[in-house]
């Protein structure tokens, strides 16, 4: 049983179709439009209330929500990115940018929780974090250096705009050279056995970046997950294959960390 009634299974089934399909009619899913942030709120705030229910199975019997389930990660996908960079422009433009001013992120608060609990995971002896898929605002990359600045820390993403705010974005910091953006595929990175890669949960084509981590040599990988209801939010991602990497432990999803974030450490044969 999970408390909750069949009848209110139809009712927040009919909640997330209609932000879905509210979505899917928007022109346009940046921040300019109040009916993206409206929508995108609202929908969130209901999963994660629901969240402690553990409800995704049962709503996906329901045939009417299921192109939801589908389509709606892309949307978000496309609305985050649009978002990370209308934030980043906007602290560009701020004359005097201080690492505090980043806390006006709506987000801010979510990635810091986050970043706490995936550190855990990180090696004493780790000097190269890599971070794939970091977008326009790199925030666990800029919690990363200022939590650890002996570290060096590269950002990977193939979205040229993204990469050249988030490299003006570092540099305003003074966080230039520690950290540093590398625009191009992930499958293309120049990755060495000793970092620890971070995969983002937007990032598409993991099983085959796993097979190339494999090859590198690379040890440890931490990779963004959704579970549950979450998966209306973020697909949830392709476990590696088990001669390639295992699962050693992962964070648990909570009010504040909508992601899970799993780390697997290379299969010693």
């Amino acid at each position: 049983m999970t408390g909750v009634t069949s009848n209110e299974i139809r009712i927040l089934s009919k909640r997330i179709t209609v932000s879905f399909q509210s979505l899917k009619a928007q022109t346009d899913l940046s921040p300019a439009n109040p009916d993206v942030n409206q929508i995108l709120t609202r929908l969130v705030e209901t999963l994660v209330a629901y969240r402690p229910f553990n409800l995704g199975q049962r709503l996906l019997e329901r045939r009417s929500i299921r192109m939801a389930w589908h389509e709606l990660p892309s949307l978000c996908s496309q609305a985050e990115g649009l978002m990370e960079k209308h934030w980043t422009r906007i602290f560009l433009n701020r004359p005097n940018l201080r690492f505090e001013d980043l806390k006006d992120f709506w987000y801010f608060d979510n990635y810091q929780k986050l970043w706490v609990k995936e550190q855990v995971y990180l090696r004493p002896s780790c000097r190269r974090m890599v971070f794939l898929g970091s977008g326009a605002l790199p925030l666990t990359a800029i919690l990363a250096a200022r939590s650890h600045p002996g570290c060096r820390i590269i950002c990977v993403d193939d979205d040229s705009d993204a990469v050249a705010l988030s490299a003006r974005l570092v540099e305003r910091l003074g966080l230039a050279p520690q950290v540093s953006c590398w625009q191009g595929q992930a499958l293309e990175f120049g990755f060495e056995p000793e970092d620890t890669v971070f995969c983002a949960s937007l990032l598409t084509d993991k099983a085959s970046l796993y097979r190339v981590l494999h090859q590198r040599g690379v040890t440890d990988l931490l990779a963004r997950d959704a579970e549950d209801i979450y998966t209306f939010l973020y697909r949830p991602i392709d476990v590696p294959e088990e001669s390639l990497f295992e699962k050693c432990g992962s964070t648990e999803p909570c009010p504040f960390c909508i992601n899970t974030t799993i780390h697997f450490r290379k299969k010693v044969c």
